[in-house]
């Protein structure tokens, strides 16, 4: 290794030597005129860094089986990949500058930043605070200047109790105390970008194995890591988190006025051990009472552990996606109801999917992308009815996955929303809402689907008697996307084309959609509890309960509320296929006299639906009763 290392890539100093270096024969007295040319002694304008590799990044180093040699990148040798690195001072100091704050000190920043979405921060505090919680450093004013320091950096004091004030506020010498366990997280999750490779977003953990586990922390960062550094962080926040419980307040004299926030202050004991503590807040009294959190440097110093390059996946020719339409009710209250959702999946997958919309074949735009394939397959055995409301425990459903995968979870977790699935024909309003419990892998992307809650968000009244194999199983998740779709263009024929990114819309590879979406969002659910009780005279009273698509698990009023703008009903009266007679109600019953059956001809093979309407929609599904 060389001189000073500890084997570890540094891309800091690797860009800092270059910058050095340059900077060095930028200077006249140390690049001064050749005695044997017209020219200076170097010529900076042909300067090269060693080590450039002419094979494109990131092929090499991800593709060992082209370039055997990409381990070497890991320890930081060739700077492909390496180039548009920032220091985190630069990145900090941009932040600073847009947010016209022009005294500030960023020297004291150590690190880089390979890549970094600011979002839609709103101001300097939030565009920096991802970055604070990345690298380890605060942000401190100090006569009127902001600097921003490393934490764990040297003590800027060594105190003894004999050097404390004494302060009402601060019970004894010094005051110490330590947070309940109950507030310690024992796993600690990060989601981040991965750097260096096709920008995937991935997860690393870190976990107290000493002692109970007592909660999980999760966080995300717009910022792009290696898998080294995504370590390195999220061990650094749980011995962070575990280290700062240890709290210390304490007053010092007017003197000692130099101590401020963001320092860390050493404090002796009688057994000869000393703690460091960083200073969080300053009161300025007649002395200075001090807060912080106890640090330990060691937790600042990254971790030594090898990078594991993830392995280049190759070359994806465009090809046609599979794409699928679903015109499906609410699930969360918070889309839009009247739109309808996509998916799409492929294999090979083309790396993301476009979804192009006009009212005619023709004069396309960009309705949105879609960068990950969603969680799709088909059935393999048949579906059978069953009743809604109550888990049916019947024959477990195989499905075939093209893409994604399947996971168990708990009947808690499934009552609160997990595992939502749609099985279908394929067409855009044919679909029926299940949830599961267990899945269980039998084969390659084949699992068996079983404890199940059929006919979920009111699709049990469209729920056929089977569900034949090769129909399809769609899985609910964040790859599922919502169109957007104009309200007004809502029943109206719509054009879709659908395919690889990387391709034109009028390219082979996209496939045609024409559609009228009826907004199933805002379909209302179909009344449950059908029943009819014979009246003196032969009349017949029937009732039934209604349901609603928003807000309906509430359980604090006395009956279930009303989603739609007023509450009607509509009637049918039928016999087999033939419609007798339609009526429309503002109650949840209606009778059926005994004038209007001989009219019908009497009950005898007689059907009554009813559905509920809305004014928006119209009549929702039916519940048929037989008289």
């Amino acid at each position: 290794m060389p001189y000073f290392s500890k084997g570890l890539r540094d891309d800091e100093v690797q860009q800092r030597y270059y910058q050095a270096f340059s900077r060095h024969f930028g200077e006249a007295e140390n690049n001064p005129q050749a005695d044997v040319y017209d020219g200076l002694m170097v010529d900076r304008n042909r300067m090269f860094a060693w080590a450039r590799d002419a094979r494109p990044f990131p092929v090499f180093p991800n593709d060992r089986e082209t370039c055997s040699d990409g381990e070497n990148y890991a320890k930081g040798h060739c700077i492909n990949g390496r180039v548009s690195n920032r220091t985190l001072a630069s990145v900090v100091a941009e932040i600073c500058m847009a947010a016209c704050v022009t005294r500030f000190d960023v020297t004291g920043l150590r690190g880089v930043v390979r890549g970094f979405v600011q979002g839609d921060a709103a101001d300097g505090r939030a565009a920096l605070q991802p970055l604070m919680l990345r690298h380890g450093f605060d942000a401190v004013e100090r006569d009127g200047v902001l600097q921003f320091v490393m934490r764990g950096g040297t003590s800027a004091a060594v105190l003894e109790v004999d050097d404390l004030a004494v302060s009402q506020e601060v019970e004894g010498d010094i005051e110490l105390n330590r947070l309940a366990d109950a507030e310690l997280a024992g796993r600690v999750r990060l989601n981040f970008v991965l750097a260096e490779n096709a920008f995937d977003t991935v997860a690393e953990e870190a976990i107290l194995h000493d002692e109970a586990t007592f909660g999980v922390a999760q966080s995300e960062t717009e910022e792009l890591l290696t898998r080294g550094e995504g370590r390195q962080t999220v061990e650094r926040w749980l011995a962070e988190t575990r280290v700062a419980r240890d709290r210390v307040k304490l007053a010092l004299l007017p003197s000692q006025a130099d101590v401020g926030a963001g320092d860390v202050i050493e404090i002796g004991s009688s057994g000869g051990q000393s703690k460091s503590f960083r200073v969080e807040r300053v009161t300025q009294q007649e002395g200075q009472l001090l807060e912080g959190a106890r640090v330990e440097r060691q937790n600042y110093e990254a971790s030594q552990m090898s990078e594991d390059v993830k392995m280049h996946s190759g070359f994806v020719a465009p090809v046609p996606v599979q794409s699928l339409l679903l015109d499906v009710p609410l699930m969360t209250g918070e889309e839009v109801p009247h739109a309808p959702h996509i998916v799409v999946t492929g294999r090979p997958w083309p790396g993301s999917a476009a979804v192009y919309t006009s009212d005619q074949d023709e004069g396309y735009s960009l309705n949105t992308l879609i960068d990950h394939a969603a969680i799709v397959g088909v059935t393999e055995n048949v579906l059978s009815r069953a009743p809604g409301g109550r888990w049916d425990l019947g024959e477990a459903l195989q499905v075939r996955l093209f893409s994604g995968a399947l996971t168990s979870v708990s009947i808690e977790e499934v009552l609160n929303g997990k595992n939502l699935a749609f099985v279908g024909s394929g067409k855009p309003d044919e679909w029926e809402a299940l949830q599961f419990q267990s899945a269980e892998l039998v084969g390659e992307r084949r699992y068996l689907v079983s404890r199940r809650l059929r006919g979920q968000l009111g699709t049990d009244a469209m729920m056929p008697d089977v569900w034949m194999p090769d129909s399809w199983f769609v899985v609910m998740s964040r790859e599922v996307t919502q169109l957007t779709l104009n309200r007004k263009k809502r029943r109206y024929a719509q054009h879709l084309r659908v395919g690889p990114t990387q391709r034109p819309v009028t390219d082979p590879t996209y496939t045609h959609h024409i559609h009228a979406f009826s907004g199933v969002g805002l379909r209302p659910y179909a009344p449950v509890h059908l029943a009819q009780v014979k009246q003196q005279g032969g009349d017949l009273q029937l009732s039934w309960i209604r349901r609603a698509r928003l807000d309906g698990d509430a359980w604090d009023g006395l009956e279930t509320p009303i989603a739609e703008e007023a509450e009607a009903y509509l009637v049918r009266v039928r016999r087999g296929t033939q419609v007798l007679r339609e009526v429309q109600v503002d109650q949840q019953s209606w009778v059926y006299s005994n004038a209007l059956q001989a009219e019908d001809g009497g009950v005898t093979g007689i059907e009554i639906d009813v559905a509920q309407i809305s004014s928006t929609y119209g009549p929702g599904l039916f519940r048929p009763i037989a008289l």
